[in-house]
């Protein structure tokens, strides 16, 4: 493990997000898919990334969710997270923000695992919403910052 500079000027390991699983999108979460949220929740705090971040995206997740996903408009909005999530990581970027950019790079593997497209798209659209709802709080959960 990396070591990287925490509070008080003390060496701490850095934390390690274990491999994102599509098995997860496809058959539904299981533990290591919660090790897996717990992991990437507590990275994304140490690289100080914020909850409003987080809630900007899975904001607009839960609009196409209560909307119906079944909707080819719906459909339409879940394909286009993929270029918001691009555009808000460029921006936090400017800022500083490591974080969006490991939210991004890891939410992406999980949204292309949906396929939205295809059959049996709706189990696999909820099975993302709940990663993603458990990704969120255990970064709140570790003291994510507003």
């Amino acid at each position: 493990m990396a070591l990287y500079q925490g509070q008080g000027g003390r060496d701490r390991e850095q934390i390690q997000v274990p491999l994102f699983k599509s098995e997860w999108i496809v058959s539904g979460i299981k533990g290591d898919a919660i090790t897996y949220a717990e992991q990437l929740g507590m990275k994304l705090v140490e690289e100080r990334f914020t909850t409003s971040q987080i809630r900007n995206f899975y904001g607009e997740l839960k609009r196409i969710q209560l909307k119906g996903i079944e909707e080819a408009k719906q459909k339409s909005a879940f394909h286009l997270l993929h270029p918001k999530l691009a555009y808000a990581a460029k921006r936090a970027e400017k800022t500083g923000g490591r974080g969006a950019s490991t939210f991004k790079t890891e939410i992406l593997k999980a949204h292309q695992s949906v396929k939205i497209d295809e059959d049996g798209s709706e189990k696999r659209f909820e099975n993302f919403c709940d990663l993603c709802e458990a990704i969120l709080a255990f970064h709140k959960a570790n003291g994510g910052r507003d």
